[in-house]
């Protein structure tokens, strides 16, 4: 049987993605390596390095903890199959989910307005943006996190194209389970990738009916949503309350509780609205408040 020849827009989509990894590989190899992401691609690195060596995934001889752990099996996995150092893996790693991301946003876009001229315009936008480029090139998760969660939104969205015009039940749930799967793959890439998820349950739970109300169905294709998409995480926050005692590996002065969690929420949201000189201004203002003082300051790093 003759595979499908892919028309000449979804050949350009592809070739605008081709050039989106190259642009990002040129601009890793001005600095020898995907280097340039701090503290956490040291972990990542290191990490990656020390499996290979056969010490586990271990950094300074203690478990890896306080990190999602995909970035760095991903990095083990390149350098076994294919031999480059974890550093050099990361940059064509990265380049390769780049390309990936700029030719899935290109097609979603195609699928959705049908015009071919608006799917290259947006494929090109994401190949020469500078922004992305410089976010995607370090040694960091942000192009595998966000290639996961491109690729499980436009599967979420075919699938709840094919609920709505009542398509076949097969076809429904392979698209609901590659949306399941990225997800599941976005959070075992970074955190965040919880809150695709449980943005994504109450779509699947709803979608099969006519009024705000699960049915059977949704039910069932909510459960299984859930039953793909949060067992890794699951199983690796396991790890994490077993070897560290945290679920994440991540502590912080008073131990994790609700107070703590509000804080690194409503800290995160004042960096993102008011910018870096802003963030500090509002930081030397809490601390001058009566009773503010170190506490404060904690509570808004």
């Amino acid at each position: 049987m003759a595979l499908p020849v892919p028309g000449r827009v979804t050949a350009l989509l592809a070739a605008i993605g081709g050039l989106a990894a190259v642009l990002v590989l040129l601009r890793v190899s001005e600095w020898g390596g995907a280097a340039a992401g701090g503290r956490d691609s040291v972990l990542y690195v290191t990490a990656a390095r020390n499996l290979l060596d056969g010490n586990g995934l271990t950094t300074g001889g203690v478990p890896y903890q306080g990190l999602a752990p995909l970035f760095p099996l991903a990095l083990a996995g390149a350098g076994l199959l294919f031999g480059p150092d974890p550093l050099v893996a990361a940059g064509w790693l990265n380049a390769a989910a780049f390309g990936l991301t700029a030719f899935a946003t290109a097609a979603w876009v195609r699928s959705r307005t049908r015009s071919g001229f608006l799917a290259v315009w947006v494929g090109l936008a994401c190949a020469f943006s500078v922004q992305l480029a410089r976010i995607v090139s370090p040694a960091m998760t942000e192009a595998l996190f966000v290639m996961f969660a491109v690729l499980s939104l436009y599967a979420l969205d075919r699938w709840l194209d094919a609920v709505a015009g009542d398509g076949d039940g097969r076809r429904r749930t392979s698209l609901l389970l590659t949306a399941a799967a990225c997800a599941a793959l976005a959070c075992a890439t970074r955190y965040l990738g919880l809150a695709l998820v449980l943005g994504a349950l109450p779509l699947v739970l709803l979608a099969d009916g006519r009024r705000l109300r699960p049915t059977r169905r949704g039910i069932a294709d909510a459960a299984l949503f859930a039953a793909v998409a949060l067992p890794p995480l699951g199983a690796w926050m396991l790890r994490g309350l077993l070897t560290a005692g945290s679920a994440t590996g991540r502590f912080y002065p008073t131990g994790w509780d609700t107070s703590a969690a509000l804080d690194v929420l409503t800290g995160g949201i004042a960096r993102q609205a008011l910018g870096e000189r802003g963030f500090a201004l509002l930081g030397e203002l809490a601390a001058a408040l009566p009773y503010g003082g170190d506490g404060a300051a904690i509570a808004l790093r």
